[in-house]
């Protein structure tokens, strides 16, 4: 058994059987990301190959692996769904960390409104789960398969961001583990409404941090009830003047903007581009529309 072998062995001890992956295929299939500064390297596999893939199952696994890479000097790269663009895909010389199997949902508070998770949880099943409920999902990114976890890593753009705001808006606080192996919480409050004004803001400093300031394993996120009623309406202008004007009224009014969760705007550009699909062109006076 090689010098490497044998360090991770040490792990495996630790953890338990069938977390630790050392096999190329496993490897491989957690290198890469949307991203595309793979794109300028000529080697894509070997660049991006972890030498090893870890599969962690709880806080004190995270605990465990933090503490061994600090030991080796082994670099740690945190990944969730690796869909997105923030440096989640592996590297040479480093251990990927899937928090594929944290994947449950842990509590749900209806008198404070909102869910408890683990970090690799996907969004879109705590909304299908929340919805069942008679609640928003809130933290709701654009793609189906992004976990939880990884909107505290990104700073999440949402759907509803001009309703609701990214995740740090929406994320009211999360359990993290440190890079020397401690584990704290970070959070907006203990109770509704949220008083946590005294001290620094230190649940925002950790937000978008990519996984470099810490790693997440429990996660609060806001879920307030459903609307009584919702309704969708396109309105059709003559100018793309006229429409921007209308989408910042509708955005900055104090009252219209509590309720209007979203407001796009699309120019004749656009509207061009959807004779492809339907073969009806628009009338030439329409030159944005206001979705």
């Amino acid at each position: 058994m090689s010098e490497v072998q044998n360090k991770f062995k040490e792990l495996e001890e630790k953890l338990g059987v069938g977390k630790v992956y050392l096999d190329r295929a496993t490897r491989i299939t957690h290198r890469m990301a949307h991203n595309p500064e793979i794109l300028l390297h000529k080697d894509r596999i070997n660049d991006f190959l972890p030498d090893a893939v870890v599969y962690v199952t709880s806080t004190n696994d995270v605990v465990e692996v933090i503490k061994f890479a600090n030991r080796y000097r082994i670099p740690l790269i945190p990944q969730g769904g690796r869909i997105s663009t923030a440096g989640s895909q592996g590297r040479r010389g480093a251990i990927a960390v899937s928090f594929l199997r944290m994947n449950r949902i842990l509590e749900f508070d209806e008198e404070n409104e909102w869910v408890v998770v683990e970090p690799g949880v996907r969004c879109e099943h705590v909304g299908e789960f929340l919805e069942k409920k008679g609640y928003c999902r809130i933290e709701w990114p654009l793609t189906r398969s992004a976990m939880v976890g990884a909107r505290i890593g990104v700073d999440g753009y949402n759907r509803w961001a001009g309703r609701w705001g990214r995740s740090k808006d929406t994320i009211i606080a999360f359990e993290l583990v440190l890079p020397d192996g401690s584990v704290e919480v970070f959070g907006d409050g203990s109770n509704k409404p949220m008083k946590s004004s005294l001290g620094f803001n230190l649940k925002d400093l950790f937000m978008g941090s990519r996984g470099i300031l810490g790693m997440a394993t429990k996660i609060w996120i806001k879920t307030p009830k459903l609307p009584a009623a919702e309704g969708f309406g396109y309105r059709a202008f003559s100018t793309q003047d006229d429409a921007i004007r209308a989408q910042i009224e509708l955005d900055t009014d104090p009252i219209t903007s509590a309720w209007v969760w979203r407001t796009t705007q699309t120019g004749r550009w656009f509207i061009e581009k959807r004779k492809i699909v339907t073969g009806v062109a628009a009338p030439e006076e329409i030159q944005a529309i206001l979705d």
